[in-house]
C-alpha cells in the first residue's frame, strides 16, 4: 500500500492534512482527464497511480495538447498499468515523509540540485 498514491491520499485527508487535487483515471477516460484537468486549473501533474521514487512523474503540464501528449508518452511507458493519476500542482516546499507501522518516523525536507555564485570566481570546498 505504501505505493498506492491515491490511498496516500485518502489517508492523509483522513487524518486532516491538506492534499492537492486529484482523481484516477484509466487509458480509455483521456477525454474525462482533459476535461478534469482544465476543471482543476493548469498546472497539472500526471503521475503513476502505483510508483515510488518520482518514477513517470510529469510536473508543470501548462494546457490540455500538453497533458495529452504525456498521457500518450506515459500509457507508451506502462502499456500494462493503464491507470494514472491527475493531480493540482501546488507551490511550496516538497516533504518526503516515512512512516513505519508503530507510527510517525522522519520527514526529510527535498531540495532540488541548485547552484549559487555570482558568474565571475570559482571556489572550491
Amino acid at each position: 500500500m505504501i505505493d498506492d498514491k491515491m490511498y496516500a491520499k485518502r489517508f492523509l485527508q483522513g487524518q486532516g492534512i491538506n492534499v492537492a487535487l486529484g482523481r484516477t483515471f484509466t487509458k480509455d477516460d483521456i477525454k474525462e482527464a482533459l476535461l478534469y484537468a482544465g476543471k482543476i486549473g493548469y498546472p497539472v501533474v500526471l503521475k503513476p497511480t502505483f510508483g515510488s521514487h518520482g518514477d513517470n512523474v510529469y510536473l508543470g503540464l501548462k494546457d490540455d495538447r500538453e497533458l495529452e501528449r504525456i498521457i500518450a508518452v506515459y500509457l507508451e511507458k506502462e502499456p500494462e498499468s493503464g491507470y494514472f493519476l491527475i493531480e493540482k500542482q501546488c507551490p511550496g516546499q516538497e516533504y518526503r515523509i516515512f512512516v513505519a507501522r508503530n507510527g510517525f518516523f522522519a520527514a526529510v525536507k527535498r531540495i532540488p540540485a541548485n547552484i549559487t555564485g555570482n558568474g565571475r570566481t570559482m571556489s572550491s570546498y
